[in-house]
């Protein structure tokens, strides 16, 4: 159990509070809060504190257990706990950076559920978890207060104390002296607590709470982060050379870093399962960020990552522009019609199929989207290994 003494101290929003809390409102971050049960004074000190239109973009308060339940679009199995706090971290950062004018790159999500001094009877101690979702971001802190220390208000403040906490330690402000300060009054144990575990995290994709994850290149788990500008997709069953050569020649053709895509759910198999999916995924630690979707169809993948160029095969530009894989002609010029609308285009590597070697000139195109693919010369990158023949050989 992590020890609830804060040095004896009462807190109120003291001087150091609003230096913090300025520095937070001069960081050029936005905040969108999501808080259940406890942690009024957090939003007392950014609301008061001059600056905080700049920073905060939404409170949410969905106090009762129903409108909890509203707030998630699930029923958690325990409404104070690491998964609810990061869920709820996740809904306010989903939340906000949809609206106009909201870099999800300089975005984090806040969420708080406690349960503090009562006069009811409940399951468990008193109380706090809080979490932060955002670019690269997964962060969860925990209070649990010892038996008796009963003070609702001192046990609220200091809740309030280490969200403020937690947000400087996402936007790196560590080092700040006011922040050490603030540091200083709690325990080495509340610096420490792991955020939800994996499992956590592909069950709210898998059962389609969320909408994707991102893993960052040294294996940290979170929220979507800055948008990718290039996506190689796939199933990476296994992860292997010809991938890496085609993502090195992408990012020099496209000038820019090129990121992976995975999606749980498939079109025509049934969806991956956490032990698949956590293989696949440790596969690409140390060595690229991936992206984890529930978005099998670029129709959709382009509706998660507008802007974005998609690196592919020709066997799956051939994919592309045949009706075959769509309701119908209509369908498939729709289809393209909405990838293009969204700023996508694709990146298109020449392969060894039954015919001999293919590349982007010799499949027929519409007219009307021949400027969206671009394709990648057989001097520059020809890599004819198969996922399948690996496997095959494994086997």
């Amino acid at each position: 159990m992590i020890p609830s003494v804060v040095n004896g101290q009462e807190f109120d929003i003291t001087s150091v509070d609003r230096k913090i809390v300025s520095h937070i409102h001069d960081s050029e971050w936005n905040i969108s809060v999501a808080m259940s049960g406890g942690g009024v004074g957090f939003i007392h000190k950014l609301l008061s504190t001059v600056g905080a239109s700049r920073t905060v973009i939404d409170v949410a308060i969905p106090y009762s257990a129903a409108a909890l339940r509203r707030y998630l679009g699930y029923c958690p199995e325990a409404y104070c706990s690491v998964e609810t706090a990061s869920d709820l971290a996740v809904a306010a950062y989903a939340s906000a950076v949809k609206l106009p004018g909201i870099d999800g790159h300089k975005l984090l999500g806040v969420g708080i559920t406690a349960a503090l001094a009562t006069d009811r009877s409940r399951q468990g101690g008193d109380r706090c978890h809080i979490s932060i979702a955002g670019p690269d971001i997964n962060i969860c802190r925990s209070i649990e207060f010892k038996l008796g220390d009963n003070d609702r208000d001192k046990q609220d403040s200091i809740v309030s104390k280490l969200a403020l906490l937690t947000v400087t330690e996402a936007l790196k402000l560590n080092s700040d002296d006011s922040v050490l300060e603030l540091a200083s009054q709690f325990h080495d144990e509340y610096l420490g607590k792991e955020g939800p575990n994996i499992e956590h995290w592909l069950s709210g994709l898998l059962e389609g709470r969320l909408d994707v994850l991102a893993q960052s290149v040294e294996g940290h788990i979170g929220v979507i982060n800055s948008s990718p500008r290039a996506l190689l997709s796939g199933s990476f069953d296994p992860l292997h050379a010809g991938h890496k050569q085609l993502a090195a020649v992408a990012s020099d053709t496209l000038d820019t870093n090129v990121d992976f895509e995975l999606s749980v759910i498939n079109v025509d198999k049934p969806p991956l399962g956490n032990t698949v999916i956590s293989e696949r995924m440790n596969s690409f630690c140390g060595y690229a960020r991936i992206f984890l979707t529930r978005a099998p169809t670029f129709r959709e993948k382009a509706r998660l990552f507008p802007g974005t160029t998609f690196v592919v095969g020709i066997d799956t530009a051939i994919r592309l522009i045949d009706s075959v894989y769509y309701t119908d002609t209509m369908d498939m010029r729709l289809a393209l019609k909405e990838i293009n609308e969204q700023g996508c285009g694709f990146l298109v590597a020449g392969r060894s199929l039954k015919d001999g070697f293919l590349g982007i000139g010799d499949i027929s195109i519409p007219s009307e989207f021949s400027d969206m693919f671009t394709g990648i010369a057989e001097s520059e990158f020809r890599n004819d290994i198969s996922s399948t023949d690996i496997r095959n050989l494994r086997s």
